[in-house]
């Protein structure tokens, strides 16, 4: 394997109960992340190689449509080096000072290893002790206004001295883009995310936020989840302070964005519990390929998750993503892989 050709991301999701209740376990989670950052983060630059259906060996066993990995492909998968870490939100249980400085001195390992951290806020980061009542966050208090704008990779943000609707370029040979979308998704940041999409030239894009799948792989979405056609949906976005009249949830973004943006490769989120399974493939109208949907959520595990990772290797060129999860305890082991 090509380790130099090969991306390697880890996304956390929901660390919220971990964070709070179990520091050690968590500060222990994020030291394991930074030990696998590269001795030396490469800059942004362009392709090194043409898009096309060449593979890796190694890959060809496995990927979001394909058979399970062997035990040299998934000791060749622990090789590659992290050159990014995303957090899908719920951070903090109950958006307090306190809480926010626990996390901070996780983040610290990720940040002093040269990892760039890109994150979305879940409901429980919002709003009068996490309530998600308002946009408003006390994590900006202790990592500061700049956390966004000090990532490596920072490109843009939809307002100045925010977390949420920003965009990144992950660090590496490939044109790989991370986009991070407010938990009830205003109009008009839609409309943003359309326009630096299409200004920054976006080739391969994952996008962030914090409620998209439910529990069953289903995207949130009011318009079908009624009460009458399908039943309603826990947890919901609407059912928070914050959400507004035009808001937009999973499924008004999959109609009115995902299933019709190419750029789109992947949509990350949490949220949700008891999912029935992590990753679903979510298709859209041909020639577009469909969608891969991770659900990063063991909140309700021992330990808040005890540190579990979701981690998505990208092979050279076009073919299937790799997902796997571990936690500093447990062996890299590959999610089941969805029906296609």
């Amino acid at each position: 394997m090509d380790v130099q050709d090969t991306m390697r991301l880890a996304v956390m999701g929901d660390s919220q109960h971990t964070v709070c209740a179990y520091p050690e376990v968590w500060e222990a989670q994020c030291a394991w992340l930074a030990e696998m950052a590269p001795a030396s983060m490469p800059q942004v630059s362009g392709p090194r190689r043409s898009r096309d259906t060449q593979r890796d060996g190694c890959f060809d066993e496995q990927g979001a449509s394909g058979a399970c990995l062997g035990a040299a492909g998934m000791a060749a998968l622990e090789k590659v080096p992290l050159r990014a870490v995303l957090h899908v939100g719920d951070v903090v249980q109950h958006n307090t000072l306190a809480e926010w400085r626990r996390a901070a001195a996780g983040l610290a390992h990720l940040e002093r290893a040269g990892l760039p951290v890109y994150l979305t806020l879940g409901n429980h980061d919002l709003g009068d002790h996490g309530q998600a009542d308002a946009r408003s966050t006390r994590a900006l208090d202790v990592l500061g206004e700049d956390f966004a704008q000090r990532q490596p990779g920072y490109l843009e943000t939809f307002a100045a001295g925010s977390l949420d609707n920003c965009l990144y370029r992950v660090p590496g040979h490939r044109p790989l883009y991370v986009l991070t979308l407010e938990l009830a998704t205003r109009p008009e940041v839609l409309a943003w995310a359309r326009s630096v999409i299409k200004a920054h030239h976006c080739a391969e894009l994952i996008v962030m936020t914090h409620a998209a799948l439910y529990r069953d792989g289903s995207l949130y979405d009011a318009t079908h989840h009624d009460g009458q056609r399908a039943p309603e949906q826990k947890w919901r976005p609407q059912r928070y302070g914050l959400w507004a009249p035009g808001c937009l949830d999973a499924g008004e973004l999959w109609r009115n964005f995902f299933a019709e943006s190419a750029e789109v490769r992947a949509l990350f989120c949490g949220h949700a519990i008891g999912l029935a399974a992590p990753l679903v493939r979510l298709v859209r109208a041909e020639p577009l390929p469909p969608v891969d949907g991770l659900l990063t959520n063991y909140q309700d595990e021992p330990e808040g998750g005890a540190g579990v990772t979701h981690f998505v290797t990208l092979p050279p060129g076009a073919g299937p993503w790799h997902y796997a999860r571990a936690s500093s305890r447990t062996p890299l082991q590959p999610l089941p892989v969805p029906e296609r």
